[in-house]
């Protein structure tokens, strides 16, 4: 309705202007009248306010409604509800711990399973999110990610209404990967750079703000999804995120921690903001050279990335931003590696089934739950052509090139790299086979 006052306006001026223009060529045979266009503006500003962000009909209904739901959470406080869950879960903790003993000291007994109340009450302490998806598909955000329900419901409801927005139904699919995922990279303080924008094309923080601002994100949500993104990215101090604009006891989640989030996750914790800014930057690396686009900035960056020596028509840029470049820094970790190999594997099943949704991530993650094998399967398929001995042939190739920027990336950098490519390659390696491997402390 806002949007509508502003054109309202606007078609008002023009008039006006058109108007003027009559009078001043026409004035001697006939006097046009200037339209009464202030009952249509008193109209638009008791409804929704007009220029003012704090008045109308619409906002008034607002701050009832929040009144409302404040007063719902004070009541259910005042019961001490979340202390009466708490007793009941101790009380089915305690049942479950019997009967699990009965069940060791009587062989034909029936095991039984008796599960917590969930956390739905906590979420709806915390602010729990909308999200009108699929009811379980955001919970591959708090298994691999260590998010909590409320975070996981808030980042997918993001990814899907990012990938549901209008204004880019008509980019092609590479760019369309590129915008969502770069608009959530972009708000993760690591990625907020020039050399990733020049890479994944994706928009600066400020305007991601701004964009998700416009498709109904809310200040408390954008603030929310920043925290959220930085806090399981990196051990950043709240100091640090003040830095930056995050004003983080304003935040629903002032007091999560990367600790805390990676606690929570079930297995080594996948890094979100480095796995979307990977698919990011290869959706409009795709989107450049299968759409022969004049993007000179991607150009640039390819040309730095090719091989040293060359005539500049092979580039590897795809691989130099993944698990190429974490090697050659000689700064990596078995999560890194990990979240190189997903965002990968799951930006090719993006792009084969045509779906930006959050489901694509579950159902990769379910298949490598059930074959841990799968993960490394698809990324040999992937860099191999749809080949398995082509992508492990191709895999030495492609750690063993050098580059322009691989060179600038390891000047300096003190690191073992001959070290880094091995340990990638047993890493990897290891999980086709079946094997398990102990990551090797640093």
């Amino acid at each position: 309705f806002k949007n509508l006052y502003y054109e309202y306006i606007e078609r008002i001026e023009n008039v006006r202007r058109i108007v003027n223009n009559l009078n001043c060529e026409f004035g001697s045979y006939a006097y046009f009248e200037q339209p009464n266009a202030q009952e249509g503006i008193d109209a638009f500003v008791d409804f929704c306010g007009g220029d003012n962000e704090s008045s109308g009909f619409i906002k008034e209904c607002q701050n009832k409604l929040l009144a409302w739901d404040e007063a719902g959470k004070a009541l259910l406080l005042s019961k001490e509800t979340m202390d009466k869950v708490a007793n009941i879960n101790v009380a089915i903790e305690n049942t479950k711990n019997e009967l699990n003993n009965h069940y060791e000291h009587e062989s034909k007994a029936e095991r039984r399973e008796l599960e917590s109340i969930d956390n739905s009450v906590a979420a709806l302490m915390n602010g729990e999110d909308s999200y009108s998806g699929d009811n379980t598909s955001y919970k591959v955000l708090m298994d691999k990610f260590g998010f909590n329900q409320s975070q996981a419901m808030l980042l997918a409801k993001a990814i899907n209404t990012l990938g549901n927005n209008k204004e880019v139904s008509d980019l092609n699919f590479y760019k369309k990967i590129a915008y969502v995922y770069g608009v959530l990279s972009a708000l993760c303080i690591s990625y907020d750079a020039k050399r990733w924008r020049l890479t994944t094309g994706q928009l600066s923080c400020y305007q991601a703000e701004k964009e998700l601002k416009k498709l109904g994100f809310s200040d408390q949500e954008i603030l929310d999804l920043r925290v959220i993104i930085n806090l399981q990215h990196g051990d950043f101090e709240y100091d640090t995120l003040k830095k930056y604009g995050m004003d983080i006891n304003s935040s629903r989640y002032k007091t999560e921690t990367y600790t805390k989030i990676n606690k929570r996750a079930l297995e080594n914790n996948n890094d979100f903001a480095h796995m979307t800014v990977q698919m990011a930057a290869f959706g409009n690396g795709d989107s450049v050279y299968e759409n022969n686009e004049d993007n000179l900035a991607r150009r640039i960056v390819d040309m730095i990335n090719a091989p040293v020596g060359s005539d500049f028509s092979t580039t590897y840029s795809k691989y130099e931003i993944s698990f190429k470049g974490d090697i050659d820094s000689g700064r990596y970790s078995e999560e890194d590696f990990q979240s190189d190999v997903d965002a990968i594997n799951i930006y090719q099943r993006m792009v084969d089934e045509k779906s930006i949704d959050i489901g694509v991530w579950n159902t990769y993650f379910e298949e490598v739950d059930d074959n841990k094998e799968q993960r490394a399967i698809e990324f040999f398929e992937n860099i191999g052509n749809g080949y398995i001995d082509m992508g492990i042939i191709n895999l030495s190739n492609i750690i063993e090139t050098e580059t322009y920027g691989s060179i600038h990336i390891k000047l300096g950098s003190g690191n073992d790299i001959k070290k880094a490519k091995q340990t990638f390659v047993q890493w990897i390696m290891s999980i086709y086979g079946g094997i398990d491997y102990e990551f090797p402390q640093k």
